[in-house]
């Protein structure tokens, strides 16, 4: 009986960790309405703005990082908002009220979803310059969003702290761990408490 379970424990080592698929063909055209940016697949993702009377003088495309949501841009929505500046940001698939939270959502959904927003925006604001805050994952997903040379053009990126360290180029005593641990256990989460 031990050995089964030690060959049923070791057995679960070798699963991969849960992805949620690719995203498809468009359902829909994406669109943004009201409290929700709703993607080419027809996702929707829980929108957040900030928004100044009258025409802004800028745009803000905020990205939040891991284990975060929309919710992290509060006061830098507000602090804008007062300046002038419209602010919008979304729950990025995966995340706070997006669906299949706590599911790594793949790196074409993420990109493909920043891609479609800076359009809708740009679209809403046209003439108004538009920027990308990528805070931590967030700004890891705009590097590489604007690695392609195909992504909409914007006028500014700002990163904080962005997560540039991952995979491969961690330390093994980092990467090995951490790797077994998102295979074993993926439903878990873990914080850096």
């Amino acid at each position: 009986m031990r050995f089964t379970a030690v060959l049923l424990l070791l057995l679960s080592a070798c699963a991969s960790p849960q992805s949620q698929p690719v995203a498809g063909e468009a359902s829909a055209p994406p669109r943004l309405s009201g409290d929700a940016f709703y993607a080419a697949d027809g996702v929707k993702l829980p929108l957040k703005s900030w928004l100044p009377k009258g025409k802004p003088r800028a745009v803000i495309l905020a990205l939040h990082g891991f284990n975060d949501y929309s919710h992290a841009f509060e006061d830098t929505g507000a602090f804008f908002k007062q300046r002038g500046v419209a602010v919008y940001t979304y729950d990025q698939r995966g995340f706070g009220a997006a669906p299949m939270t706590g599911i790594w959502a793949d790196e074409r959904n993420l990109t493909g979803d920043l891609r479609e927003c800076v359009l809708r925006l740009k679209a809403r604001h046209p003439g108004v310059p538009l920027y990308i805050l990528g805070e931590s994952m967030g700004g890891a997903v705009a590097m590489v969003a604007l690695s392609d040379a195909s992504f909409p053009p914007v006028d500014g990126v700002i990163l904080s702290a962005p997560a540039v360290w991952g995979g491969m180029g961690m330390n093994p005593f980092f990467h090995l761990p951490l790797s077994t641990l998102a295979q074993t256990l993926p439903d878990r989460t873990f914080t850096g408490e």
